[in-house]
């Protein structure tokens, strides 16, 4: 079974994406491409309206995931995590859900809209081209294993503000 492993934050990237996403097969990395497990800090058209609390962080463990070429809204591919089924949040309450308590449910790991809109409302994101990236190297309803970081307080959004880097 392959895993995904994101990398923990890359401070150095000059991009809003700041992990790398990792294929990792029978001990041997196989394929990576960039992407974040952060969410945006804002809803979209409220630039100016940035509210660290606005979507949930998925808390670092390993996840079981599978691909589906369907698997995101039904119609784009992405790895859906635990089966739609809950996975713990970072926070002790989901902002966007607080009957849910700290648990995300519908965690998909799918490609971004943009650089402007990088991250997702819960969901760990791949740069642009990252749906080709998995297609090539997960088979439709592949089973996987998912690595997601732990995440340290007060890291979560620095990756906003581009600081430079290479």
């Amino acid at each position: 079974m392959k895993t995904l492993e994101f990398t923990e934050l890359l401070f150095i990237l000059k991009s809003p994406f700041k992990q790398l996403a990792v294929i990792i097969d029978g001990g041997q990395v196989i394929s990576s491409w960039p992407g974040r497990t952060t969410p945006n800090i804002q809803r979209p058209g409220h630039a100016d309206d940035a509210n660290l609390n606005e979507y949930p962080v998925v808390a670092g463990g390993i996840y079981p995931g599978q691909f589906l070429l369907q698997g995101h809204r039904g119609s784009i591919p992405a790895i859906v995590l635990n089966d739609n089924g809950p996975i713990p949040g970072f926070a002790m309450e989901n902002p966007r859900f607080p009957e849910q308590d700290r648990y995300i449910t519908h965690v998909h790991i799918h490609e971004a809209s943009g650089e402007s809109w990088p991250g997702s409302a819960a969901c760990p994101t791949l740069v642009i081209g990252g749906t080709e990236w998995m297609k090539r190297n997960f088979q439709d309803g592949e089973l996987l294993r998912v690595i997601i970081p732990g995440i340290q307080p007060g890291f979560l959004f620095e990756d906003v503000q581009d600081k430079g880097g290479i």
